[in-house]
């Protein structure tokens, strides 16, 4: 056979039979791109690249820059028997070039926090690592990633935006046995797409399985025709589960129900999430090293927990939004805007990196997450079997997770984000995160908080196999006695109850 021609297309001639015809060479398409656990990110702090250095490399040098030049090809094996003072160099300079791969984070947050003589490595990087992606695959391909049923690491996953899918696939949920705090926000109305709708059946299929959710501590569902009131009776069966806020119709949220365990409030809290930053959380100062021994001194004697209010954009017309007092405070109105224009008003320094800093989607889950350990002195943890020891760094009224932690935003994608604080724009003209302005959505809010810890997990341990017929039944309240209601609370002194 002989072929012949130009350019992409080519002519044969099979000299057996005498035919000719025309072929083209096209290469087969992968099946997906990249794995979205093995890409990283540029690093947009360019001035903080090391410049090469004079002179001839040592032997040292040119073997850590081949190294960094393949991290996503190392794995667990090749950092075992190096040195603790070369794994912290590599991941240094890798920190610095790029926002590393989430693969390439787990390998050095894994081996670095375990170490106690690495611990001055410890950054906010480390510690709490966010990426952003849309879904474009089943929802098992993210998942996967995100498993340690070792709990070397946590993970607090939100799904929002175009995370288009079906509802069986939030069953898959369930193996996240590391799952810190889950997320799920569906603030449009879907034509034609269909957003996974996380309802009471799913809960109760979860609630079935053997021991759901070790580590969960704070649960956020807001979506219209997501979970009714009816869930109350299976978040019961999360061991830690301590904070549950939802958001929808008002018709799904009438009534009473599980008020033995679980107290509600409409009002939102009544501190802004930068004021806590400014107060309490350390990652954000330069510096870098965490001495346990020298805690900070803070300003101000009150604890408070992190908060973000769903309050309308600028952009939109506030009078439409008038009757929606559950959203708004009109003594204290302002917008929360959380991320690089936070961080910049707390005095950013240019020794960390832009990527250094949590995302503004895993700011709130992983300051909540440690105000609750902080709280509870992670005994829940400890009660699910979690080795704490004397690794946890206390920064005063939070304690860092025993573990690091992941935040993925599933559904989201950069440009859906706040722009870095290197763009100048004016203040309006910054498209508000769907995360966080989400007023004009919903008809109600609601926030619950186990009124106490002991309790509701000693409930979770008699309904974790609770069958679902016995679950549909009416709860039998015939001979319930009835107690007067105490006074409303705020959240702030629920939680602090449970010292």
């Amino acid at each position: 056979m002989a072929s012949f021609g130009l350019g992409g297309a080519s002519n044969f001639l099979d000299r057996s039979t005498g035919q000719m015809g025309r072929q083209w060479h096209v290469p087969v398409p992968s099946a997906m791109p990249k794995p979205w656990n093995r890409v990283s990110r540029s690093c947009v702090n360019h001035h903080q690249c090391k410049p090469s250095r004079l002179g001839v490399e040592s032997l040292v040098d040119i073997c850590t820059r081949i190294a960094i030049q393949n991290i996503d090809r190392l794995d667990q094996a090749h950092l075992q028997d190096l040195p603790i003072r070369l794994v912290g160099r590599i991941w240094r300079d890798v920190k610095s070039l790029e926002t590393p791969s989430l693969e390439t984070w787990k390998l050095f947050a894994t081996r670095i926090t375990k170490d106690q003589e690495m611990e001055h490595y410890i950054c906010p990087l480390l510690m709490n690592y966010s990426a952003s992606t849309p879904k474009t695959q089943p929802l098992a391909a993210y998942i996967v990633p995100l498993i340690s049923n070792t709990f070397d690491f946590l993970t607090h996953l939100t799904i929002t935006g175009q995370a288009y899918g079906r509802t069986c696939e939030l069953l898959q949920l369930v193996q996240l046995k590391n799952l810190a705090v889950l997320e799920i926000i569906d603030l449009e109305n879907h034509d034609e797409c269909v957003f996974p709708q996380l309802t009471d059946s799913v809960l109760r299929e979860w609630s079935t399985t053997p021991n759901p959710f070790p580590l969960l501590r704070i649960l956020r569902i807001w979506g219209n025709d997501h979970t009714t009131r009816h869930s109350l009776r299976y978040i019961q069966a999360f061991p830690c589960l301590v904070l549950y806020d939802v958001a929808g119709r008002k018709r799904d949220w009438i009534g009473k129900g599980e008020e033995s365990v679980w107290e509600s409030t409409k009002k939102t809290w009544t501190k802004y999430l930068e004021d806590n930053i400014r107060r309490h959380f350390h990652l954000a100062e330069t510096g870098g090293v965490y001495d346990r021994q020298k805690p900070k001194a803070h300003a101000g004697t009150d604890t408070t927990i992190p908060q973000i209010r769903p309050i309308p954009s600028r952009r939109d017309d506030k009078k439409k939004h008038r009757g929606l007092k559950e959203f708004e405070d009109s003594h204290n109105r302002r917008d929360v805007f959380v991320g690089w224009r936070s961080l910049e008003q707390l005095g950013y320094s240019s020794h960390y990196g832009l990527s250094e800093f949590p995302s503004n989607e895993g700011l709130w889950g992983f300051l909540m997450y440690c105000y609750i350990g902080k709280l509870l002195s992670d005994q829940d943890l400890q009660t699910q079997g979690l080795e704490i020891g004397e690794r946890a760094l206390d920064l005063g009224a939070f304690i860092l997770p025993p573990r690091p932690m992941v935040n993925l935003v599933l559904g989201e994608t950069s440009s859906d984000l706040p722009r870095p604080m290197g763009e100048e724009r004016p203040w309006d003209e910054y498209d508000h995160n769907r995360v966080l302005s989400i007023g004009k959505n919903f008809e109600t809010q609601l926030t619950f908080v186990r009124r106490r810890h002991h309790e509701g997990k000693c409930e979770a341990s008699a309904s974790a196999f609770i069958s679902s017929e016995t679950a549909k039944r009416p709860l039998d309240t015939s001979n319930i006695s009835h107690i007067p209601l105490k006074k409303r609370r705020d959240v702030t002194s629920l939680l602090a109850s449970f010292n």
